[in-house]
């Protein structure tokens, strides 16, 4: 967030960041970014129909990990047609690539804000037509049918 203030304040303050959580660094990560006006800070723990409720108000899904732990989070968010920006490190290759997210190699946060700004700058007229063909990509690729064992033979 900060990297994009810095390095793109004429956009900034079009952009709206969320971000939800817990844990014991959640604080202390988020210090630096709690009081800019177009970031909203809530530490908490969602209910299903809250993360619902936030997928459909939201375009994208900041999830960035050193270690895969918001691969279930990040998966739903990608189903309900969000585009996710996370990290390409352990096993997150083998659920998304390129064609469907943002990856950014591990500890690169301004890799994961120049997407955002990729994102609005060159997709600003076609961004829901975007993030719609990138929810099918993300579909086809984790469709139960194709990955059944018996299609593996």
């Amino acid at each position: 967030v900060l990297y994009i203030k810095e390095h793109y304040p004429e956009i900034f303050s079009d952009l709206e960041f969320r971000f939800v959580g817990d844990g014991v660094l959640f604080d202390e990560t988020l210090s630096p970014i709690k009081d800019l006006e177009n970031v909203t800070i809530e530490r908490t723990f969602l209910k299903q129909e809250d993360i619902a409720a936030l997928h459909k108000a939201y375009g994208l899904f900041l999830s960035p990990t050193r270690m895969d732990s918001q691969g279930v989070s990040r998966d739903e968010a990608m189903s309900s047609g969000l585009v996710s920006l996370t990290n390409n490190i352990t096993a997150i290759p083998e659920f998304v690539d390129r064609s469907c997210a943002i990856l950014a190699d591990a500890d690169d946060h301004e890799a994961l804000a120049e997407g955002i700004i990729a994102l609005y700058i060159k997709t600003r007229t076609c961004f829901w037509k975007c993030l719609k063909m990138l929810h099918r990509e993300y579909v086809n690729r984790v469709d139960m049918h194709r990955r059944s064992p018996k299609n593996w033979i």
